[in-house]
């Protein structure tokens, strides 16, 4: 099983969130977390969702994906930049609920919907549409 996750940084001198998140894959978000934050950096990393699929290939496959549409906001690798965490972390669940796959969903952090209550509005489909161009 692998997980696709999102994670948030957070500036430990001033303790606020900053405006970029990070979408990435692991086998254990939480361990990568401690990688990322064993660095001895001004900053540390929190995984803020977690989403769990049967197998590695789909959980890369909706990681791609997520990262195309995050594309004009990529900042370095799978760091892209937001301005509202809250709605991206929404945005991003709702977009890998429509793609599907999903085995389990945890929200780790904030108020973003679960896959499974999806309701779908005219951008919504704009968004299946543009994921199944980059599919």
């Amino acid at each position: 099983m692998s997980c696709v996750y999102i994670a948030s940084i957070t500036c430990m001198a001033s303790e606020k969130k900053l405006p970029v998140l990070k979408i990435g894959v692991s086998s254990n978000p939480r361990v990568r977390m401690k990688h990322l934050n064993g660095t001895l950096m001004p900053v540390s990393s929190s995984v803020e969702a977690m989403f769990l699929f049967k197998s590695e290939v789909e959980a890369y496959r909706v990681e791609r994906i997520c990262h195309l549409l995050m594309g004009a906001r990529r900042v370095n690798g799978e760091w892209f930049s937001i301005e509202d965490a809250d709605k991206s972390i929404a945005d991003i669940t709702k977009a890998i609920g429509l793609l599907g796959g999903i085995t389990e969903f945890s929200l780790i952090q904030g108020a973003a919907p679960t896959p499974k209550k999806i309701v779908l509005t005219a951008s919504d489909i704009e968004l299946d549409r543009a994921i199944s161009k980059a599919w």
